[in-house]
């Protein structure tokens, strides 16, 4: 008799989670995933404060991986169905672990090549104006 394993994909999406996290300034964001979970559709929140860490707004994040170097993903509609039922901001946030970049796009039905009928639409990033890191102006 033995243990079950970890899902296939597990390794690569804790580490988009660990390089997610370690890219965030958090002097301003306040990080609280929800990884290696069964709790579909997000991977936690992020909290973000003032100077004087007051709470100042609350995001959920969903963390995906995407190839090294890639500036784009195939996002599955039923995250923007998500997004449209819960009452906070929803994020995508895709990582590109080889090069330790991050970017996020904020999900919506407005969604440039969102069609209904499709499963997926593709979410399109823009270097540096959607990148995560300290150097990075993304709050």
């Amino acid at each position: 008799m033995e243990p079950a394993p970890y899902p296939p994909r597990n390794t690569e999406e804790l580490q988009a989670v660990i390089t997610f996290l370690s890219l965030l300034d958090v002097n301003r964001v306040k990080p609280d995933p929800s990884f290696l979970d069964r709790v579909p559709n997000h991977d936690g929140s992020v909290e973000l404060v003032d100077e004087q860490q007051k709470p100042v707004g609350e995001l959920k994040i969903q963390i995906k991986k995407i190839p090294d170097g890639s500036l784009q993903f195939d996002c599955p509609i039923q995250l923007v169905g998500y997004s449209i039922q819960v009452s906070s901001p929803f994020l995508l946030v895709c990582v590109d672990v080889g090069n330790r970049k991050a970017y996020w796009r904020h999900l919506s039905s407005l969604m440039a090549g969102l069609k209904s009928e499709l499963k997926t639409f593709t979410v399109k990033f823009q270097a540096v104006v959607d990148e995560i890191s300290p150097g990075a102006p993304y709050l």
